[in-house]
């Protein structure tokens, strides 16, 4: 069975991570949900779960754990992000449509470069 054709200028459900942008001093910054169950109980590993599931549920879906590995001064250390589904934002979007059309351009002007090479050298 053929897949079907995905437009490109369509939006698109991403995978990204959980978090939220907070803006200080007129600069913005992306705050991931992370979780470091080190000295953590069973039960308030559970709540804690809950509790990003209730926050992040109304615009993401397919919320998962995802193992990561972070550096710091002590060394490395597992630190487990939470990521889901969700729409990409206007600003996401715009940036990728952009993006298309700016690759569709470049290739249609070597394209050309290469029609016009090739019809020099062949005539």
């Amino acid at each position: 069975m053929a897949k079907a054709k995905v437009n490109e200028m369509d939006r698109k459900e991403i995978i990204a991570s959980l978090g939220n942008e907070y803006t200080s001093f007129g600069r913005t910054s992306f705050i991931e949900e992370t979780m470091d169950w080190n000295g953590y109980t069973l039960d308030e590993m559970i709540a804690r779960i809950e509790e990003i599931r209730k926050e992040y549920s109304d615009r993401f879906t397919d919320i998962k754990l995802d193992k990561d590995w972070e550096n710091d001064y002590d060394g490395e250390r597992i630190v487990w992000k939470f990521v889901g589904k969700r729409m990409e934002t206007d600003v996401e979007y715009n940036i990728r449509i952009d993006n298309i059309k700016k690759r569709e351009a470049e290739h249609a002007e070597r394209e050309r470069a290469e029609y016009e090479r090739l019809k020099a050298k062949f005539g």
